[in-house]
């Protein structure tokens, strides 16, 4: 779980590095990335998992959602 969540949080911050180089495609794709790994986090067991990992992620989780969804569907537009 921990590495999953290493790996949703890189993917984030590299994705606002795309953002600012309107690099929208890759920023997406960032995105869905760490969404992926976000959820296959929460979705495997807890046992030996620090209580802030697994809260991070459920904060993490539904912000990746909703901000892959926004600029995917903002994408689309332009």
């Amino acid at each position: 779980m921990k590495q999953l969540h290493f790996e949703a949080a890189a993917q984030y911050r590299l994705s606002q590095e795309d953002l600012e180089k309107s690099r929208y495609g890759e920023e997406i794709a960032r995105l869905k990335v760490a969404e992926a790994c976000a959820k296959k986090g929460l979705d495997t067991g807890k046992r030996g998992v620090a209580d802030a990992v697994i809260a991070d992620l459920r904060v993490s989780f539904p912000i990746l959602l909703i901000r892959s969804k926004l600029t995917s569907r903002t994408f689309r537009q332009l």
